[in-house]
């Protein structure tokens, strides 16, 4: 199964169709076409709200494959930090929270990549790179082009009160912040890490 977000909205690649679903959700059986879903991403892009679309076909790796082929895809790694309180760490950017992450640059791997782009963002010196924390995929558009984004994420330790927000990347505060209160209040957000981190701590 893949979860991949688009415009808030999420949509569900998978092998069957759910057991069960509510109103939120438009469940449809993919017939092999390519071409078909760009109806499908272009009502994403253009609709508000977080609904659900569950795109199924027996053979899922088919699936995936027509899917992803449609987009050039971007590799990104990031940090689920936590401080010895329980606490993770987290960006305010352009009025919205978000985990530090960043694209790859030549060359480099995930694991350097994810330390890499926390440390610019946070201005964090002593960090303690973990195991695998989960994995994101979400569309987006630039100049008429789309885009599949990969972020990888990676458990982080780290214990630093003296945080350096990276302005020149629109960066405005960094924070330590609870993960329950991340994942459950009504804090301004994006879905798609949301998710990621309900999944991440059980939440």
């Amino acid at each position: 199964m893949y979860k991949i977000y688009c415009n808030e909205h999420q949509l569900v690649l998978a092998s069957n169709p759910p057991d069960c679903h509510d109103d939120w959700t438009l469940v449809a059986r993919y017939h092999g076409k390519p071409k078909a879903l760009f109806p499908i991403l272009d009502a994403m892009e253009k609709r508000s709200g977080q609904e659900q679309v569950w795109l199924f076909h027996d053979d899922l790796q088919r699936l995936w494959h027509d899917f992803s082929n449609l987009f050039t895809r971007v590799d990104a790694a990031g940090g689920v930090v936590v401080n010895p309180l329980g606490e993770i760490l987290v960006i305010y950017r352009r009025g919205v929270l978000d985990l530090p992450k960043g694209k790859l640059e030549h060359g480099e791997t995930l694991e350097d990549a994810a330390v890499r782009e926390v440390a610019e963002e946070t201005g964090l010196k002593d960090l303690k790179r973990g195991q695998l924390a989960g994995e994101t995929w979400h569309l987006f558009k630039e100049k008429k082009k789309r885009f599949l984004k990969h972020t990888t994420w990676y458990w982080m330790e780290a214990d630093q009160a003296d945080l350096v927000p990276q302005t020149e990347e629109g960066i405005e505060d960094v924070r330590w912040i609870r993960p329950e209160t991340y994942a459950h209040s009504g804090i301004s957000t994006f879905r798609n890490i949301r998710d990621m981190v309900t999944e991440a701590f059980g939440l």
